[in-house]
């Protein structure tokens, strides 16, 4: 039989790890998700914030929720979707200074990151989900700071990323037939022209709104939100899209991470290797292959035939070593490891587009890596004077999370990132 210590000792880990990624200090990290031009912020396991990038070199807090327990959120038309402790909670967001909860789905993620903590301070696991509950309000869940002065939500815009020139905010729209394409993704443009998420058909959509970073957990691919508890792969409908339908759960291993969607498979980052998964049927996925690395913490991204690995040394998930692994993926049965780059400190989330690698490189700063030869990488710009965690490249906007804020560069020459905003 396990001894306790034992026991206590892997659900610390487990704890450390399921839902949250942490800075070298143990702080937790902040999750980012593009939607339209509104970026929606996690205050990990606090709230959630809404921000309106129409103007890059001057971006406007718009509003957020009170959502104890929550660490990743997706969005679909005008419906955002967020975990609460044990529950997928489900809000109107078609106005995000006003959003507004519509629908709980209970107990669906398997132990939350409170009931391992209580249980390692001596408590039992009973007590029920004090957190989430049927309205989706427990524990000031839906308390909505409607505190922002942002008024002119009837503008539109028709402007493009990187001109710092976009005209106001316009509320969230979409066509009446719903229709979407892949949501995640460090790697994309706006039109679903990267070959990374390019897929418009076999998911039941053709267009993309949302764009999470690489440290996401939460995916929508058509109308299928996916996601991933510390061991699991959960499938919910979206038909719809204000009343999710749980479809399908698949156990996948006991220590995964990150979720990232390319070529009709997802991608799923496990802290010893990464799962491959088809999901062409949009409704029960299909185990198709695996590489298994040292054990590390963090994501994997796609981008064409290669995926990209970044492991951390020095974190709860083992090891010293920091890397970055490059995967052929060309056959997702047989995943194979063309290089691993060394040349890196703490690496956390990352964004790969047309051979450049932007890697948030913690204390090291943000690296711009030449990944087309990947036996010849080299570093083609650094940006040394903030402490990255992960990243959305979206057309020529590169958005970065950091312990100093969250700060807008014009990515337009990848290699020469030129800094437009930073917010706190």
């Amino acid at each position: 039989m396990m001894k306790r210590s034992t026991i206590l000792l892997l659900l610390g880990c487990t704890f450390l790890t399921f839902g949250y990624t942490r800075d070298q200090t143990g702080a937790l990290v902040s999750k980012i998700y593009l939607h339209n031009t509104t970026l929606i912020r996690t205050t990990p396991g606090v709230d959630i914030w809404f921000y309106d990038l129409s103007t890059p070199a001057n971006v406007r807090e718009v509003g957020s929720i009170r959502i104890d327990g929550n660490s990743d959120v997706a969005t679909y038309n005008t419906t955002m979707y967020a975990d609460q402790e044990h529950d997928l909670v489900v809000y109107d967001i078609s106005n995000p200074a006003q959003a507004r909860p519509v629908d709980t789905i209970p107990d669906i993620f398997y132990r939350s990151g409170t009931e391992i903590a209580n249980w390692l301070n001596g408590n039992s696991w009973d007590g029920g989900n004090e957190l989430g509950g049927a309205s989706g309000c427990g524990a000031d869940g839906c308390d909505v700071n409607n505190g922002s002065s942002d008024s002119d939500f009837d503008n539109s815009w028709d402007d493009t990323w990187g001109g710092g020139s976009m005209s106001d905010y316009q509320p969230l729209s979409y066509s009446s037939n719903g229709s979407m394409g892949v949501t995640n993704a460090a790697t994309s443009t706006s039109t679903s022209g990267s070959s990374s998420n390019s897929t418009t058909s076999g998911v039941g959509g053709n267009r993309r709104e949302g764009t999470g970073g690489s440290l996401a957990r939460f995916i929508i691919v058509g109308k299928r939100l996916y996601c991933i508890d510390n061991k699991d792969l959960i499938v919910f409908d979206l038909t719809n899209p204000s009343e999710p339908k749980l479809l399908k759960r698949t156990e996948v291993s006991q220590d995964i991470e990150t979720i990232f969607y390319a070529k009709y498979h997802l991608f799923i980052g496990g802290q010893q290797g990464v799962y491959i998964y088809d999901v062409e049927d949009n409704i029960d996925p299909q185990y198709r292959g695996e590489f298994q690395h040292v054990e590390r913490c963090d994501p994997v991204v796609v981008d064409g035939d290669r995926a990209y690995v970044t492991l951390r040394g020095d974190s709860p998930c083992g090891g010293t070593t920091s890397q970055m692994d490059i995967l052929d993926v060309s056959d997702v049965e047989h995943p194979r490891l063309l290089k691993s780059y060394e040349k890196l400190n703490s690496p956390f989330g990352l964004a790969v587009r047309n051979g450049i690698a932007i890697v948030c490189d913690g204390q090291s700063g943000l690296r711009v890596l030449n990944v087309e030869n990947e036996n010849r990488v080299k570093e083609c710009g650094k940006v040394t004077d903030i402490t990255p965690f992960d990243v959305i490249w979206q057309d020529n906007m590169l958005i970065v999370t950091a312990k100093e804020g969250f700060f807008l560069y014009d990515a337009s020459d990848p290699c020469n990132l030129k800094k437009y905003s930073q917010l706190f």
